[in-house]
């Protein structure tokens, strides 16, 4: 009798591997999906929050002041795709009161996921954008965040002409 209980206890932890393996086989690509897709969605609504933050700071700008009457700068949003990281840029007088363009709040993209922005009217590729006094734009840009190369899992955030910022599926 002992020679035939020692087989069961080996068939336990077999049996508790097959179904363990089973369950990951079926959970491990939808938790894969679920994790680009949570992914983008963050990623997408901090760059929609960047937009927003450059539209307010555009609309608080001075369009003038005193020395010279000359008009200020507006902030500017530029993407650079080699390095698929994104930023801010603001004008700033130094201290011999020269213009300067001065970087702010750059943020480097995660590995997989690449940003294209284009012009909604014209299709055009883009590389920067700004914001007119009134918080709108020149013209609707698209900007459209993808996780892997066949764009599987993509977001869209969309800027109108009026400014504002939406982000979609």
């Amino acid at each position: 009798m002992k020679g035939h209980s020692e087989g069961y206890v080996l068939l336990y932890p077999l049996l508790f591997l097959t179904l363990f393996g089973l369950l990951a086989a079926g959970v491990l690509p939808r938790y894969t999906a679920w994790y680009r897709e949570a992914r983008l969605t963050y990623e997408a609504e901090r760059l929609a929050g960047e937009l927003r933050l450059l539209r307010q700071a555009s609309r608080l700008s001075l369009m003038r002041y005193a020395p010279g009457d000359t008009l200020y700068y507006r902030p500017e949003f530029r993407y650079n795709e080699g390095d698929r990281s994104y930023w801010l840029v603001v004008h700033r007088h130094d201290e011999k009161n020269w213009l300067r363009k001065e970087e702010i709040r750059r943020y480097q993209l995660p590995p997989g996921m690449s940003l294209q922005m284009s012009n909604a009217t014209h299709g055009s590729q883009l590389n920067w954008l700004t914001f007119g006094f009134n918080g709108g734009t020149s013209s609707p840009t698209t900007f459209r965040l993808t996780y892997d190369k066949e764009g599987a899992y993509a977001k869209k955030v969309v800027v109108n002409a009026a400014g504002r910022i939406r982000v979609l599926e």
